[in-house]
């Protein structure tokens, strides 16, 4: 049976900060898709053994524009046949699980 994987937030998220405001950081703005993988998320990234492996290609794909979506499919199809796959897709969900969890943080602490 085939599986849907769906990221909501990285374009929908993006303004949701008025960069115009005086204490603006852009560490704080949500990214982009093709900023998921940026230098500024590397403390968060370092947690991720599997997803450092391949972080320049991941960084190269997404900058130029790749569908991180279509990206996990074709991982997830592979992951069948392959347990390390699996455990790499794994790890991305979770990465970014936890960038736009700590973003969501830091946004909260700056607008209460």
């Amino acid at each position: 049976m085939a599986e849907v994987l769906v990221i909501f937030g990285a374009g929908a998220s993006y303004d949701l900060i008025n960069t115009k405001l005086n204490d603006y950081n852009p560490g704080f703005q949500p990214p982009l898709m093709k900023n998921l993988f940026d230098n500024r998320f590397d403390g968060q990234l370092k947690k991720f053994g599997l997803i450092q492996n391949s972080l320049q290609a991941l960084r190269n794909f997404s900058s130029n524009g790749g569908n991180i979506e279509k990206y996990m499919e074709d991982i997830k199809e592979k992951a069948n046949r392959n347990p390390e796959l699996d455990r790499y897709l794994l790890e991305i969900q979770f990465y970014l699980q936890l960038i736009f969890h700590n973003i969501n943080l830091i946004f909260l602490v700056k607008i209460t």
